[in-house]
């Protein structure tokens, strides 16, 4: 494995009481900007960002919320509004940030298995590195042959 920790944020949109990814961002500041307006566009009872870290190496993943909604103060637990999934502090943000961050697109990791489009996965490269190889090996065998069949 590579040993690099994997995060995401997700945004959760709390909606008939029940939260909903809504989106999911590579970048937090983007992510916490998203928030910003979700709960400005009022689609949604209450927002929060949640820090996802997978660590491939151990298959070990944490959830930490770092951004809730002011309007999210009421309810128990990691499934309601308003508690955070670990003691870690919360950066509350009543107001929304006064540039939004530059743009930036959106990373859809793929899962264990698949690959993006366009993107070879090691599978491949071993495949094509083992095709090489025995094209390689069949070329010096043939030459061989040839230049056996010279001294004969």
């Amino acid at each position: 494995m590579d040993g690099r920790m994997q995060t995401l944020y997700e945004v959760h949109a709390y909606h008939r009481g029940n939260w909903q990814i809504d989106s999911i961002y590579d970048d937090r500041d983007l992510a916490i900007y998203e928030a910003h307006v979700l709960e400005r566009n009022g689609r949604c009872t209450a927002v929060r960002v949640v820090k996802e870290s997978y660590d491939p190496d151990r298959n070990f993943a944490t959830a930490h919320v770092v951004y809730k909604s002011s309007r999210s103060d009421s309810g128990s637990g990691f499934g309601s509004v308003g508690k955070r999934s670990s003691s870690h502090p919360v950066a509350n943000h009543p107001t929304p940030p006064p540039t939004p961050p530059p743009p930036r697109p959106m990373v859809m990791r793929p899962v264990r298995g698949e690959t993006a489009e366009g993107e070879p996965t090691r599978w491949y490269v071993m495949l094509a590195l083992k095709a090489g190889g025995l094209l390689l090996v069949g070329l010096v065998v043939i030459i061989a042959l040839k230049k056996l069949a010279e001294l004969i």
